[in-house]
């Protein structure tokens, strides 16, 4: 193999080996009812924070890029994260969040 050949082999082989996860999705609830539409949810994971917005019916869905832990918040609730894991395969987590003081409480569903 020449060179070049090696070069590129060896590019492919790094680039084929990295870990994609997959797609994290699910559904929010504060207080019996779907979190508005519009809100965004965050998940941080190694360093990099993935964003997407919520739906109708509470409903979000994410794209994260690796696998692993991760945590997942949700912007205007003061409070509210959970840890999660990101798999290769798509992964549902429901929450329902409680306010607890000036706060919001996420337990899984």
């Amino acid at each position: 193999m020449n060179r070049g050949g090696t070069i590129m082999f060896a590019v492919l082989m790094v680039a084929t080996s990295t870990v994609e996860a997959g797609k994290i999705y699910g559904s929010l609830q504060v207080d019996g009812q779907a979190v508005a539409p519009g809100t965004q949810v965050n998940i941080s994971c190694a360093g990099t924070t993935y964003s997407a917005v919520v739906g109708d019916h509470g409903r979000y869905s994410v794209n994260v890029e690796r696998e692993g832990s991760c945590s997942l918040s949700i912007a205007g609730y003061t409070g509210a994260s959970a840890k999660i894991i990101s798999y290769q395969e798509a992964t549902r987590y429901n929450f329902l969040l409680t306010r607890s003081g000036n706060n919001y409480i996420m337990q899984r569903k």
